[in-house]
């Protein structure tokens, strides 16, 4: 190869099928020079011209330094070397400003060969220049992501993992290899760094989860991530998790899982809140319609269903109310129940002497209140709280256990002994039903009424506590 001082380069080997080297280095999709031991231009195609500013012919005879100074002093050694040593360099990146973009930091990636004369001298050097500005912002920018990402990831609390497979000799995937795990996933896993570890050997027992290995192994061929909550008790690990895995490529695989067990057992205490609210709401529309239709049937009239009616309401209500909102009420104090149920009669006339700590299950709570109810109903209507002498009052003791309610009525008319039984006294009587080991004792006393009410405080109420006594066949 000859290379005139007019910068025209031709080779005698190819004298016979000359080539245009001039469009040749013209056509190059890099910037091209060839530079003499002083740096001076010999040639310089167009896109070099473009990358430094100016034109192409501007350049030959000029040296590197007058051309490009503020990139100069980081060429000229890399370049003086070659002729030197005659040894090329590849990837030489420089960094600086061209008078194409004063001031404005472009890089680029160089490469130089060394063109040797006839005698293996070198005699000039060739350099071809490649801008990688772009590509450098966006190495820096993937760098910064990269960063942000991992920085992310070990703060993450959900746990994030990155699988590489193992494949046996027929591309078949056998085992997956950690290549990342974050902090959380080590403290999950509770396997210590897990980087470089097999993952059926920390964890066999996914092999034959569904949702574990044999998906991870489907999911390196699919298109999408593949997200699926699932319960695992394996491995010293016992709980729900959230898994979501994706395929980076074709033997890559990103994989991150929560712990959702406190959320599993949230759905399953609010599930268990609203069958109990369901049924809560059953039953107490259960006894509203066993009220109406049982007042209405032994009422005389219109007015006197409606006190009846508003006076046990009143009751359930209050009752209710002791129940509170949570849907698995804890027992209820005995003297709350009595106020409860006499709060709208309790004064001067009407006496709460309570003496038993007792606490009744929150089933029983319906069962007493309208009993008790009824007797100050009743006594109100019929007995001694009808006249102005009258008085009555209620007594509570605790013996081993054993609650007794004593109701006693004095100072009113002479008590008769009913000749029917109204549906207020069949509530009295199924107490004994209602409550645990329940007991109904009654006197008519000419005196005044007397009902002893017994029962447990330590054993819970059977199931049907709030059901309400079925009409007799016969009114």
């Amino acid at each position: 190869m000859v290379i005139l001082s007019s910068g025209e380069v031709i080779d005698k080997s190819a004298a016979a099928h000359p080539v245009d080297f001039a469009a040749v280095f013209q056509a190059a999709p890099v910037g091209l020079a060839i530079l003499n031991p002083d740096l001076r231009y010999v040639y310089c195609n167009d896109l070099l011209a473009e990358i430094n500013g100016l034109p192409a012919r501007d350049h030959l005879g000029r040296t590197v330094a007058e051309m490009v100074p503020n990139i100069a002093r980081d060429v000229e050694k890399p370049f003086r070397s070659v002729f030197e040593t005659g040894q090329p360099i590849f990837e030489l990146r420089i960094s600086g400003s061209t008078p194409k973009s004063p001031g404005i930091e472009r890089s680029w990636l160089e490469s130089v060969q060394p063109l040797r004369s006839g005698d293996g001298a070198v005699q000039h050097i060739l350099v071809s220049v490649q801008e990688i500005t772009a590509l450098e912002r966006a190495e820096v920018a993937l760098r910064e992501s990269e960063r942000i990402l991992r920085a992310s990831q070990q703060l993450s609390p959900d746990s994030f993992t990155v699988l590489r497979a193992i494949r046996d000799t027929s591309g078949n995937c056998v085992d997956f290899v950690w290549e990342y795990a974050n902090p959380s996933a080590q403290a999950t896993l509770n396997a210590g760094p897990l980087v470089g570890k097999r993952l059926l050997e920390v964890l066999p027992g996914n092999r034959d989860h569904p949702d574990l290995f044999p998906r991870y192994v489907r999911t390196l061929a699919a298109s999408g991530p593949e997200e699926v909550e699932l319960r695992y008790d394996e491995d010293g690990i016992s709980g729900w998790f959230r898994n979501c895995a994706v395929a980076i490529d074709s033997d890559r695989l990103a994989v991150s899982f929560q712990d959702i067990s406190l959320r599993k057992r949230a759905e399953e205490q609010l599930a268990l809140v609203t069958a109990e609210f369901r049924h809560r709401v059953k039953n107490t529309l259960a006894v509203v319609h066993g009220l109406v239709a049982q007042t209405a049937r032994y009422a005389a009239d219109v007015p006197s269903m409606e006190r009846g009616l508003r006076y046990r309401l009143q009751a359930l209500g209050a009752a209710q109310d002791l129940l509170g909102d949570d849907p698995q009420p804890a027992d209820v104090h005995l003297d709350h129940v009595v106020h409860a149920a006499l709060g709208p009669f309790e004064g001067k006339k009407l006496r709460c002497i309570l003496n038993a700590d007792a606490r009744i299950g929150s089933g029983a709570v319906v069962s007493l209140t309208l009993p008790l109810n009824e007797l100050a109903t009743n006594a109100i209507k019929y007995g001694a709280l009808s006249s102005d002498g009258g008085a009555a009052e209620i007594r509570s003791e605790l013996n081993a256990g054993r609650v007794r309610l004593s109701w006693r009525e004095f100072g009113g008319p002479a008590t008769v002994v009913p000749k029917r039984k109204g549906f207020g006294s069949r509530l009295i009587d199924e107490v004994a039903r209602l409550l645990p080991a329940g007991r109904v004792m009654k006197d008519f006393s000419p005196q005044g009424l007397r009902v002893v009410i017994e029962f447990d405080s330590t054993t819970e109420p059977p199931p049907d506590v709030q059901a309400l006594p079925s009409p007799p066949e016969h009114p």
